[in-house]
């Protein structure tokens, strides 16, 4: 009798035991099973807030035609979609990559991102065969040398593509390895498809702004921009109470030189006087050309002495400067007179200030030229033709500027 107990003992701690151990493996099977749910949901989060801001940034750039809102929702939302911890973004400018924009996750631009040459580095090389690249751990050895000192670790360059044209080139950058994989690829391919549409139309519309509101010749805002600036920025300085000087400067005895040495001397004159006023003016001053040979110099919370030295040291720069013809044979001597008014102390309205400082050159032209004249009220009302108060913008007529000039 007692062997049978035993072996019917055994029998059920036999059972028993596959029978534990049979449920210990469906409940890993379904410990795992639910991992895997879980992760399963977790993805599709991710990719349903990937989904979710590829609509964000359709949305944004397609409703405007601003270049720097587009370059800022494309860095902004390429860094959610994927993660990166830097982005850049560069557009093709003639045979150069030019950076446009970037980001890093601290939420800063990028210090010195270089122009790269289409064709040549990394970058230059993705823009030209026009395909996407990734980095990892198989072909890291192509990051630079400055990138891995920073630590990178992958990256995922899109290019931007109209057509069968790159325009420019997404580069998302990771400290992590292997950061980037096939999905984070698609969607960013997906990206780039509308950001190219959109950077291009953006691009187009402020090159045409661009050109309308500055001299082709000079490269310098014209007119137009000045009556814009007049409008905005300028006049909300005037509200602000703060402090401005207006130079209004001449090339003297231009008609002269244009009979004696020809138009395209002329221009190229007008040209290097531009650049020489530009290379003068203050970081914070503005300067236009107002027309023919006429520029303009705002001189930003200047005192009247200052903005006296800062318009001697323009006028110096170009008597200084030699000027040749188109074989190289000397030009001039090249001079320019200098009207100044100022505000708060000749009024505080800008147009008239323009006006004052128009005549405060005309005062110039007529003590000798070459010199830089200050507008009073006490030095016009010794001439009664111009002892009327001043009128906002009168200007004098092109025949009387020719003489003047």
């Amino acid at each position: 009798m007692l062997p049978q107990v035993l072996a019917l003992s055994g029998g059920i701690a036999a059972a028993a035991f596959a029978v534990g151990r049979y449920l210990q493996a469906e409940r890993s099977r379904a410990e795992q099973e639910r991992e895997s749910l879980h992760a399963m949901t977790e993805e599709l989060k991710h990719r349903n807030s990937q989904l979710q801001a590829l609509y964000n940034v359709f949305s944004e750039i397609t409703e405007t035609l601003s270049l720097r809102y587009v370059v800022d929702a494309t860095l902004r939302e390429a860094m959610r979609l994927i993660g990166a911890q830097g982005v850049v973004l560069t557009l093709i400018r003639g045979d150069e990559l030019v950076p446009v924009g970037s980001l890093t996750s601290a939420g800063k631009p990028i210090k010195g991102v270089p122009t790269q040459k289409v064709g040549e580095g990394l970058t230059g090389r993705t823009a030209r065969r026009g395909r996407t690249l990734r980095i990892d751990d198989d072909n890291i050895d192509l990051l630079s040398e400055a990138q891995r000192e920073q630590g990178v670790r992958s990256g995922i360059m899109v290019p931007l593509i109209v057509g069968a044209r790159v325009v420019g080139l997404l580069s998302c950058w990771s400290v992590e390895r292997d950061h980037f994989g096939d999905e984070d690829q698609r969607i960013l391919e997906m990206m780039a498809s509308q950001v190219a549409t959109a950077v291009v139309a953006a691009d187009t519309t402020e090159s045409s702004e661009r050109r309308a509101h500055h001299d082709p010749l000079t490269g310098l805002p014209n007119r137009l921009q000045l009556a814009e600036d007049l409008a905005s920025e300028l006049s909300s300085a005037r509200l602000n109470g703060d402090r401005m000087v207006i130079a209004m400067l001449d090339i003297d005895h231009f008609k002269r030189l244009n009979d004696d040495y020809g138009h395209h001397v002329g221009d190229v004159t007008l040209q290097k006087t531009a650049s020489v006023l530009q290379n003068c003016v203050r970081l914070e001053d503005r300067i236009y050309r107002y027309g023919g040979e006429e520029f303009v110099v705002i001189f930003d919370d200047a005192s009247l002495a200052e903005a006296e030295s800062l318009a001697e040291r323009l006028r110096r720069a170009v008597e200084t400067t030699p000027f040749t013809g188109t074989s190289m044979e000397p030009v001039g001597p090249v001079t320019i007179s200098i009207g100044l008014a100022a505000r708060p102390d000749h009024g505080s309205d800008v147009e008239t200030l323009i006006d004052l400082a128009d005549r405060a050159m005309y005062g110039a032209k007529e003590a000798g030229r070459n010199r830089v004249v200050l507008w009073s009220a006490e030095a016009e009302s010794r001439e009664p033709e111009d002892s009327a108060p001043p009128k906002p913008l009168r200007r004098r007529s092109p025949r009387a500027r020719r003489e003047a000039a």
